[in-house]
């Protein structure tokens, strides 16, 4: 991926016309930017003028625009509901599009105001592209957690992923539902937490008071357990192989994801590992 760093304020904005502008509604991780979402903003514009230029690069695959939009579709949108005819824009050559999209996430991300399914959403093309979580929370600067609970919430049923982009589930009840394996019961909980919201009670997933557990005795342990010594380890030890390996075994990183890190690994202390055929084969 390319590392570069865009500081708009120091590069040179063109005027560019509106009409060789594509804005990318897929691309864009607040999907759609809707005239009445920017009123508010193509006023101030209009009274105070743009404070900041949007980001550009180079476009071939649109008929009829000559670039796309890498951040910056709201002062575009307001520009259109101004009727102006140009707007002015940095153009950048050299991003990738997993560089362009994290741009555009890490702008929005500042605003504040993406829904948490629009967040996991936007973190897709990066699971596309066999990131780990680690390399996921680094690049945007979030924590695990975050980025776990995201990436179990489009894990989920879609019915539910809609209640937590209406507001109903916090991120904490995205990952207690991700833990609870049954759709039926799922869904019983999603009821019983909206019901406790609109009602204005506070509302957790109710459980069993843990049983004190024999440290001596060997089980199964559930995802909870396992990220809690997962949590321990990296305080103690930072992130490792065992950290890796104990993400793979509650399901939040894939049998590929540990081959190539096991790769990765052995290569570090001057040992040769090859990745599976069938492995591979199955990537393909």
């Amino acid at each position: 991926m390319s590392t570069e760093v865009l500081q708009e304020s120091k590069l040179k904005a063109y005027e560019i016309p509106l009409d060789e502008i594509y804005s990318d509604d897929e691309f864009n991780c607040r999907g759609s930017i809707m005239p009445l979402d920017v009123l508010d903003l193509s006023r101030s514009i209009g009274d105070h003028g743009l404070q900041q230029a949007i980001v550009i690069q180079p476009w071939t695959k649109e008929y009829g625009k000559k670039y796309r939009i890498v951040s910056g579709h709201r002062r575009y949108m307001a520009f259109k509901i101004l009727n102006r005819k140009t707007i002015p824009a940095v153009v950048t050559c050299s991003l990738d599009e997993l560089t362009a999209r994290k741009m555009n996430l890490e702008e929005n991300l500042k605003r504040k105001d993406l829904n948490i399914l629009q967040e996991a959403n936007a973190l897709r093309p990066f699971w596309s592209a066999k990131w780990t979580e680690e390399m996921v929370a680094s690049e945007l600067s979030q924590s695990r957690g975050w980025v776990q609970a995201r990436k179990a919430l489009i894990r989920l049923p879609e019915e539910i992923q809609q209640e937590a982009a209406a507001g109903f589930l916090t991120q904490e009840h995205v990952k207690q539902l991700a833990t609870i394996k049954n759709r039926e019961d799922q869904f019983a909980a999603v009821k019983k937490i909206k019901q406790a919201k609109l009602t204005g009670e506070k509302r957790t997933l109710t459980r069993a008071v843990p049983k004190k557990q024999d440290p001596m005795k060997k089980r199964a342990r559930d995802a909870n357990e396992i990220f809690e010594m997962q949590d321990t380890i990296r305080q103690v030890l930072g992130n490792n192989f065992a950290t890796f390996m104990m993400g793979w075994c509650a399901g939040h990183n894939s049998t590929f994801e540990v081959y190539k890190e096991l790769k990765d690994q052995a290569e570090k202390i001057g040992k040769r590992y090859i990745i599976p055929a069938s492995i591979l084969k199955e990537m393909m």
